[in-house]
């Protein structure tokens, strides 16, 4: 013990002089590092407390607070409580290594300004290789020529919110959980992030595992899920991978975000149970690429409740309308699903198939179906149109030539039908054509999908079987094809047999000659 004794005393004796140098730098922590970091930052900031530690070594500041561009402003960033735990022997070396960084309730506010200003926080990843000085420009945080390196950085319950030119919040992520290791100026440093966020009425939660590279600044997520939830639906499990590196760029440029033009990578993903607007896939797959703004999707597949999606195209992310060209194709999908896709409740049961070349620019779908054009060709078989008002047609335009038992709505089958042509603001112009049990036909019309209506002049052909379930009148389209008008609402149009047309400019003397056994129906086609 005696021989213990004096090592004792000077250890003791080492800490209490540790203990009252802390206690004597503490003192008046606060102020010196609010006015360094102000130098460094160029913006003024503020503490609460500051504290140094010996066991273990560390920093704890509390209540820090990085102010806006205008002393008016929401600050930049607002962190409740942040620990750094310093190695010691690092530091006796010259070097600072911090063994962790603890950031409890980080609050940071992105503030999008117009074009020419900065749309992001400061940087506070500093330069180890600057003295320290006054900054060049605002928001460069320096530090004097040592080395440095940060072991893991732990962030929890953080906050970033995203405002608008009149201070509007537009996005909040919360609930931040971030892991990463290390933190070095050249090193890469691998990430483990979760959080939730929302975006107006939309929300949903994103996991990211990867690793950071800082020059060029790049994410490379080999494990990426996401969920969303919006009033449009929602995306129950999204996942895949993500590559994406930032570039510098000109913030000049005339869009509200002028850092995606900087933006570059590639994407897998993969989505189960999809519910938006009026689609329902249980599994989509997609290859996706951005390059300075400009969005391209040389895949994606989506599979639906039947039959399946092929899409590929590109669209232009700064657009808050979201210009896009389309190139779809549709398999095997159910007919009266495709009209609910489209927004329209059509009163139809078959397959679809089909090829489409589309532009569109909206936010929303009915601001879509108003942009859209191309060309499209669709292709529906072994079907029928349910409730199709044609028993009424035929009775309103011959009532004595047609069976009393003849229901007013009928299922019309058809085996074949197809319509082919260009699409100008949401209006298809098509040449139809195809056949069924009952009828041929041929003709065009119009699918106007903004105002959901359909418009069509037709010439129907009728088979024997329709002659023998629908009358004489079916029967002379036997021999005569029969001028058939089709218009209104897509899920109820109304139908007209035009009799006038039939007599006067189409009917062959033997089908005159029929309709001739009850001359008052030709009185009824011919008055207005």
């Amino acid at each position: 013990m005696r021989r213990l004794r004096i090592p004792l005393i000077i250890l003791g004796i080492c800490i209490a002089l540790a203990w009252g140098g802390a206690r004597v730098m503490s003192r008046d922590l606060p102020q010196r590092l609010s006015a360094w970091m102000t130098q460094a930052l160029g913006r003024p900031v503020t503490m609460t407390d500051a504290t140094i530690r010996l066991l273990p070594l560390s920093i704890q500041v509390s209540g820090l607070r990085v102010a806006g561009p205008t002393p008016q402003e929401t600050p930049v960033i607002a962190i409740a409580d942040l620990r750094a735990l310093v190695h010691l022997p690092a530091l006796l070396s010259g070097r600072i290594v911090v063994r962790e960084v603890l950031l409890n309730t980080p609050h940071i506010f992105v503030h999008r300004t117009a074009p020419g200003g900065s749309n992001l926080p400061p940087r506070i990843l500093p330069n180890p290789s600057s003295a320290l000085s006054p900054p060049v420009h605002a928001g460069a945080l320096q530090l004097p020529d040592i080395t440095w390196q940060v072991d893991q950085l732990a962030v929890t319950n953080g906050q970033v919110d995203l405002h608008d030119d009149a201070g509007n919040r537009t996005v909040r992520v919360q609930n931040i959980q971030l892991h990463a290791r290390p933190i070095a100026p050249e090193a890469p440093a691998t990430m483990d992030l979760t959080c939730s966020w929302q975006a107006g009425e939309a929300h949903g939660t994103l996991t990211i595992k990867g690793t950071v590279y800082p020059k060029p600044l790049r994410l490379a997520a080999p494990a990426l899920t996401a969920s969303i939830t919006a009033a449009q639906g929602e995306i129950s499990s999204l996942h895949g991978q993500l590559d994406v590196t930032m570039q510098p760029v000109s913030t000049s440029a005339q869009h509200p975000w002028p850092w995606l033009s900087g933006l570059h990578g590639t994407s897998t993903l993969a989505a189960e149970t999809i519910r938006w607007e009026n689609v329902q896939a249980p599994h989509a797959e997609a290859e996706i690429s951005i390059a300075q703004g400009r969005i391209q999707i040389p895949r994606l597949t989506a599979a639906l409740a039947q039959g399946a999606i092929d899409l590929e195209g590109e669209m232009d992310a700064r657009n808050p309308n979201l210009a896009a060209q389309l190139r779809l194709q549709a398999r095997d999908l159910d007919l009266a699903q495709l009209f609910a896709m489209l927004g329209a409740p059509g009163r139809m049961r078959g397959t679809a198939a089909g090829d489409a070349t589309l532009k569109a620019q909206g936010a929303t779908l009915d601001a879509i179906k108003k942009t859209l054009a191309g060309e499209i060709s669709l292709r529906l078989t072994d079907g029928a149109a349910l409730g199709a008002p044609l028993g009424a047609a035929l009775r309103t335009a011959a009532p004595l030539l047609v069976p009393p038992t003849l229901p007013d709505q009928l299922d019309v089958a058809f085996t074949k039908l197809t319509a082919q042509g260009p699409m100008h603001k949401g209006v298809l112009t098509a040449d139809i054509s195809g056949h069924g049990p009952w009828f041929t036909v041929a003709g065009a019309g119009q699918v106007h999908l903004p105002q959901n209506r359909l418009d069509a002049d037709l010439r129907v052909s009728a088979t024997a079987q329709a002659g023998r379930e629908l009358g004489p009148l079916a029967a002379v389209a036997q021999t005569t094809p029969v001028p058939l008008q089709i218009h209104g609402p897509i899920d109820a149009p109304k139908v007209r047999v035009d009799l006038q047309r039939l007599l006067l400019r189409q009917a062959p003397p033997k089908a005159i000659e029929q309709l001739l056994q009850k001359p008052e129906e030709i009185l009824r086609g011919l008055l207005p």
